[in-house]
């Protein structure tokens, strides 16, 4: 019973390693093999930035207020107009 769930365990790690590989070639925009090649193996050398590969999904399609200046709000909250 023990070496099936190992097992499973291990059949689960593999194909998320080998997704890993696919969206890390695709967002290389390298032929996608799923494997490791020499054109994986050189994406993987070069140097990377410090922006994430993928865009946090909390901030696709809201609009967030990332400061504030302490001080800056409009004091009238009964507005009139002509």
């Amino acid at each position: 019973m023990l070496e099936v769930v190992q097992l499973q365990i291990l059949t689960n790690r593999n194909d998320l390693t080998i997704t890993n590989y696919f969206s890390h070639q695709k967002f290389g925009g390298i032929p996608v093999t799923g494997e490791i090649d020499e054109a994986t193996k050189t994406l993987m050398t070069l140097p990377r930035c410090g922006l994430a590969d993928k865009p946090d999904p909390r901030y696709i399609r809201v609009r967030h207020k990332r400061y504030t200046i302490h001080g800056q709000q409009w004091s009238h909250w009964n507005l009139t107009w002509r």
